[in-house]
């Protein structure tokens, strides 16, 4: 089962140890445990099919330049947990709103003793509100409204924002990316989604 993974979980700039390659099989066999609980993946997704989307989101680790990383929206952990693994000096802030969601989460983060993970119960909004978080960099996947957080990266709350999206979702936010930094990076086994890096490098907030 290691070989399997090991073979299939090998980017151009990331090749998991055997204990990462051990923590991300814990961490998919606990979600599709608890997804027979509560639904936090879809009933037909396969592990063949999780271990796909997991393995997208480790592209994300190397293009990270903060210290810390906010999961906007975590739900299951798919980009926050397994980028809590590849690097574990890194603090890792899930941030969720769904009661069961973040229950699911706290168990998960118990169980695999992920001491670098923090758990917000509540939206983003009001995290980054209450929370110092230029050293951070916020990522996420199918965030509804993407304007609400790219609004954060223009008043510098954020100096970061990496997303893992269609392109043709972030072509209809145009206003104000004009003076966004942007980078597109293909994810090489997917041809309809991207990796869209942004940044506010301005010195004023």
């Amino acid at each position: 089962m290691n070989d399997m993974i090991s073979n299939r979980m090998v980017t151009r700039d990331i090749q998991l140890d055997k204990k990462k390659e051990k923590s991300i099989e814990e961490y998919m066999h606990f979600l599709m445990k608890s997804n027979k609980e509560t639904n936090l993946i879809s009933r037909k997704m396969t592990r063949d099919n999780l271990l796909c989307l997991i393995q997208e989101t480790l592209f994300i680790g190397p293009l990270v330049s903060k210290p810390g990383i906010i999961d906007a929206g975590s739900g299951n952990g798919l980009l926050g947990v397994p980028l809590a693994i590849l690097n574990k000096k890194r603090p890792v802030v899930l941030v969720e709103t769904k009661k069961k969601k973040v229950s699911f989460l706290r168990k998960l983060k118990s169980q695999m003793s992920l001491d670098n993970i923090e758990i917000y119960e509540g939206p983003i909004e009001d995290y980054l509100r209450k929370t110092p978080s230029e050293n951070f960099s916020l990522v996420t996947r199918g965030f509804p409204r993407l304007e609400i957080i790219l609004r954060y990266l223009h008043k510098g709350i954020v100096r970061e924002i990496l997303v893992i999206t269609a392109k043709r979702k972030m072509i209809k936010i145009k206003k104000g990316m004009e003076s966004i930094t942007q980078k597109i990076y293909n994810i090489p086994f997917r041809d309809n989604i991207v990796i869209y890096k942004m940044e506010n490098v301005s010195r004023e907030t």
